[in-house]
């Protein structure tokens, strides 16, 4: 897996456009503060990344590890029946975390596995996965390829199959749940689908 950093055009462009702003509209009577306030809100812009950029250097190959011993230690156990004390799902991986994302505000495609689901559900908090049927139909991906997220506005989730992009700021805060453990949480701005 090649493991590459999407940058944000919508950065770039934010922080020449208020440049310019700033030379255009700032007079030499202007004060550092009004200066400041232009550069703040190029800052607020959400950068856009993918689940890779989530597993800091090295993490890939300690999984790769990890998986390794997990197929070998079920080699020794033999036939596992359906159901059986073994047959269990096993969540595999790390907490280590990328601290410069930690208060980042972020965008990020995924697919939501809710605590409780009902036709009236309404959640205010969700497991993020990388890929469909984490969780509820196949093992949990790793802490750091979890992601528990809270919204202050109830949500109500119409297909679980669908995937979403989620919009927030994200923190390297660990959340232990009954489904997976998350290495990070992310505090819900806005969700739309895929």
């Amino acid at each position: 897996m090649v493991l590459f950093r999407v940058y944000d055009m919508k950065q770039l462009f934010y922080s020449i456009g208020s440049g310019l702003l700033c030379l255009a509209a700032c007079g030499p009577t202007d004060t550092p503060d009004a200066i400041s306030a232009v550069s703040d809100a190029a800052v607020e812009t959400v950068r856009k990344i993918s689940w890779e950029e989530l597993l800091p250097e090295g993490e890939e190959e300690r999984l790769l590890q990890l998986y390794e011993e997990q197929i070998t230690s079920y080699s020794t156990l033999g036939d596992i029946a359906e159901g059986g004390v073994n047959d269990v799902a096993v969540q595999i991986g790390s907490f280590n975390t990328v601290p410069e994302l930690d208060g980042v505000k972020v965008r990020l495609p995924g697919y939501t596995v809710p605590f409780e689901y009902g036709v009236d559900a309404e959640i205010t908090e969700f497991l993020l996965v990388p890929y469909f049927g984490a969780c509820l139909h196949a093992p949990p991906p790793p802490p750091n390829q979890t992601i528990y997220v809270t919204a202050t506005t109830p949500l109500k989730l119409k297909d679980l199959a669908q995937a979403v992009w989620i919009e927030g700021t994200i923190r390297a805060t660990i959340q232990s749940t009954g489904l997976a453990d998350a290495a990070y949480t992310v505090e819900l701005d806005s969700m739309e689908a895929y």
